[in-house]
């Protein structure tokens, strides 16, 4: 999958940020989320369906965050399906949060060029539409 984009709305949003906490955000963005795939995987793994949804659910917040609208809607989708006890349904919805991850840390990523003082040449690269 390539070519995630972030909501733009949201982006104009963190513009409010300096280039350096912009930085801070996406490092700590890309350190928490970076993980969760993995995290996911050994929770369903071990048929934990109880700390899949917890992850999902957290994970899903710091991708609205940023505006990770995809990676946020793979990971409620993930969470409604181990909160509905539907294990392969989880699955299929931790494959496609895998998927998309390289391609949304990618995009988050941009958030260093998108801060003012950053060298975008323009709006934002990373962004999606308003829906």
């Amino acid at each position: 999958m390539a070519g995630i984009r972030l909501n733009e709305a949201r982006l104009a949003e963190l513009q409010m940020f300096g280039e350096a906490e912009l930085s801070q955000i996406a490092d700590e963005l890309i350190a928490a989320l970076g993980e969760l795939p993995d995290e996911l995987s050994r929770a369903l793994a071990g048929g934990d369906l109880t700390t899949a949804a917890s992850l999902a659910h957290r994970g899903r917040g710091e991708a609205l965050m940023v505006g990770a609208t995809e990676f946020s809607d793979a990971l409620q989708r993930l969470e409604q399906a181990a909160r509905s006890s539907e294990p392969a349904a989880a699955k299929e919805a931790a494959a496609e949060v895998d998927e998309l991850w390289p391609d949304t840390r990618a995009a988050i990523e941009q958030l260093r060029a998108e801060s003012p003082g950053g060298d975008s040449g323009g709006g934002p690269a990373g962004a999606e539409p308003p829906g």
